[in-house]
């Protein structure tokens, strides 16, 4: 009963106070609100997305490493196996809900001229930016339909057959194959694998001959990325964009959580708030204004939680601190308000 009341009384006095401004306050307060819920309600939407979503599985850095190789060797196939066609659209890849694969391929062979690539499609676009997996295909008929619509001589699409990390490294099958978007016919077909396409230990003096030249595919070395992967504030995902790592939304949706708590604190609190700024005096404001702070320092400690390991850490906390009390003081000047004596009408 007593939160009822406060909040009826943190309302009043808002009302009151909106009530006496000019039309055009009004219009700019009115704005205020609205740019603020519209932000509160982007963030608030955002962290939900990432934290309860339908999020696509991620890829190590090994995992990554097999991906681009991948589409390095397909990219020199294709280049001696394409014959006249010059316009593609690539498609996505069937059994790899990552991506990785196909986001690696369709970069390589856009940014190396081997084909005019075509765009990904509005619909896969969403997507990609929602980070859901894109729907794949490996029809020969539905790969031609596409390729029409999208004016392209040709379609590549496949099928990943393995995509996985084991104690002896990456391993990879990719199946593709390129469908004639006039006939829907299959133009060509190649299979890559990894573990076909390393090298040796015999093969060191003869390297690009063997399994590599039989294939036309090219191992990278993987060395580079084969240490243990570490857990970072942010981590590149396959695509070219940032994603933050399952610490750090974690942590921000606790920033949310507690941007919320402090934004009711001085509400619920609003009848304490008035009997401190009734008093006229400045001990009792700083009094009612620590309060108010080491109720939104004790939020932050149970959802914030943060490490104090680095300068961002005390960034943060620091934005916070300033955050709650200018937010603080802008309530208890409502209290203020409030309280002030009503003057008495002249004779």
């Amino acid at each position: 009963m007593a939160n009822r009341s406060s909040i009826l009384s943190f309302f009043e006095t808002v009302w009151d106070d909106i009530r006496n401004r000019t039309s055009y306050q009004k219009y700019k307060l009115n704005l205020k609100i609205l740019f603020s819920l519209t932000i509160l309600a982007l963030v608030m939407g955002t962290v939900g997305w990432l934290m309860f979503g339908p999020i696509k599985p991620g890829v190590n850095r090994e995992r990554r490493g097999a991906a681009k190789a991948c589409a390095k060797a397909v990219r020199d196939v294709l280049r001696e196996n394409r014959g006249d066609y010059r316009i593609a659209v690539c498609l996505p890849f069937v059994g790899d809900s990552s991506d990785a694969i196909f986001y690696e391929t369709f970069e390589e062979l856009s940014s190396s001229g081997t084909f005019d690539v075509k765009g990904l499609s509005p619909y896969n676009r969403v997507r990609r930016f929602l980070r859901l997996s894109l729907n794949a295909t490996d029809d020969a008929k539905i790969a031609a339909r596409k390729a029409r619509r999208s004016h392209a001589d040709v379609a590549l699409c496949g099928a990943v057959r393995r995509f996985e990390s084991t104690s002896e490294g990456a391993e990879l099958v990719l199946e593709y194959r390129l469908i004639d978007a006039t006939t829907g016919v299959e133009a060509f077909s190649g299979v890559y694998d990894l573990k076909a396409a390393e090298p040796t230990a015999s093969d060191d003096a003869t390297a690009g001959t063997g399994a590599e030249r039989a294939t036309g595919t090219t191992k990278a070395p993987l060395t580079a990325s084969r240490g243990v992967e570490k857990t970072t504030t942010f981590k590149e995902s396959v695509d070219g964009r940032v994603v933050f790592s399952d610490a750090t939304r974690s942590q921000f949706f606790g920033a949310c959580w507690w941007a919320l708590a402090a934004l009711a604190i001085p509400i619920l609190s609003f009848p304490f708030l008035e009997g401190a700024a009734a008093k006229r005096s400045n001990a009792a404001n700083l009094f009612a204004l620590t309060s108010c702070l080491a109720a939104d320092a004790l939020c932050a400690w149970l959802l914030v939680a943060p490490t104090f390991q680095n300068w961002t850490s005390w960034l943060g906390v620091a934005l916070m601190a300033l955050f709650a009390l200018w937010y603080d003081f802008q309530v208890l000047h409502l209290a203020h308000r409030r309280a002030e004596p009503v003057p008495a009408p002249s004779a």
